[in-house]
């Protein structure tokens, strides 16, 4: 049985994870930053499943972990979605071309869906460190039930891989 085998880099894509069905308690090991992820990955999941989640920051470029760039994609990017594999191994990561939480706003708004709605005043980066509070919880939510193709498609990925094990 897999355990843990989800690694998001922050509270915000944890909490996307739980939307999309994954449960915290045996699915989901939060790291702290794409480097935590990668460095999780390496040290922690050799020879195991482990798909990480990470923003393709353009800030933190600069000073990704070294192992980073190990990762080739694997088919084709969609909804600026990449899926990505370190060599033959059964490490994987999910990557959102640019930061993911601006991301959300632009598919929200384009369904009526929008942050001031549930009294959202502040970016939504600004709840990656911190616990994800509840009204953000269902602005999620509800993007995604409105729009639910991009994250599918993420949840596509993640149970394809998890099946070939």
């Amino acid at each position: 049985m897999l355990h843990n085998y989800l690694l998001p880099e922050c509270n915000f894509e944890r909490e996307m994870l739980t939307i999309l069905g994954y449960s915290i308690k045996t699915d989901i090991y939060k790291a702290n930053g794409c480097n935590g992820v990668i460095t999780r990955i390496k040290n922690e999941y050799k020879g195991k499943l482990a798909i990480g989640w990470i923003d393709e920051d353009p800030t933190q470029h600069v000073n990704r972990h070294p192992d980073y760039f190990n990762y080739t994609e694997v088919g084709l990017a969609k909804y600026k979605v990449h899926f990505k594999r370190k060599g033959e191994s059964n490490n994987y990561l999910i990557e959102i071309e640019g930061e993911f939480e601006p991301w959300f706003e632009p598919i929200g708004s384009s369904k009526q869906i929008r942050k001031a709605d549930f009294k959202i005043k502040n970016p939504l980066h600004e709840y990656s460190k911190n616990e994800v509070p509840p009204n953000v919880k269902e602005y999620l939510r509800r993007v995604v039930e409105a729009n639910p193709a991009p994250f599918d498609y993420i949840r596509y990925l993640i149970e394809r891989v998890k099946n070939n094990q």
